[in-house]
């Protein structure tokens, strides 16, 4: 009687195990899927990049149409084949890897698409472990239009500046008109 009471007991303790693993498998999974979803639909591009070896070993969609590549294609490369800037950019991986998982590091670069096309970029980084595995994630945008738009204000100040001077050039040349004027006509009745 004991003995039936024990496996009634255990039975009931392996069910409980049982029904904490369904629920752990499934949170695990809604978990993967909010990964995915954040992952496939930001606008930036995001890359992920073994910091050892700084091959590529994820991508986004946004990455892929960025950089103009296939999913393969990109697999194959490291960070740095995605820069206009090789040398700058494995030293910002460098500097990335020494730090703690905490630190996110900022960096504008040029990037090339490949077709060869030079494209500025605002990059954020960081690292975690997977698997003692250090790995940096790069979230890289593409910042073009604002480079134009910062472009087209610049010479828009210019122009202002020079419409400026111009302007007071001509306020005080008016003002040396009329008081020479004055003084003429100053001249003119005190003769």
């Amino acid at each position: 009687m004991n003995e039936l009471a024990e496996l009634r007991q255990r039975i009931a303790e392996l069910e409980k195990s049982e029904t904490e693993r369904k629920k752990a498998e499934e949170a695990l999974k809604v978990s993967e899927e909010k990964y995915r979803l954040l992952f496939s639909t930001v606008q930036d591009a995001i890359i992920i990049v073994d910091a050892e070896t700084r091959r590529i070993v994820d991508a986004n969609d946004s990455a892929l149409y960025i950089y103009g590549c296939s999913k393969e294609e990109i697999l194959k490369l490291t960070g740095p084949d995605l820069s206009a800037e090789p040398e700058k950019s494995d030293a910002a991986i460098s500097e990335v890897t020494m730090t703690t998982a905490k630190q996110i590091h900022y960096h504008t670069r040029n990037h090339k698409k490949k077709d060869g096309t030079v494209f500025p970029v605002e990059i954020s980084s960081g690292t975690f472990m997977l698997k003692d595995k250090k790995i940096i994630s790069a979230v890289i945008r593409d910042i073009t239009e604002r480079k134009k738009v910062e472009v087209a204000l610049k010479e828009r100040v210019k122009e202002l500046e020079e419409f400026y001077k111009i302007a007071v050039d001509r306020e005080l040349k008016m003002k040396e008109l009329k008081n020479k004027i004055k003084q003429m006509e100053s001249e003119k009745n005190n003769s």
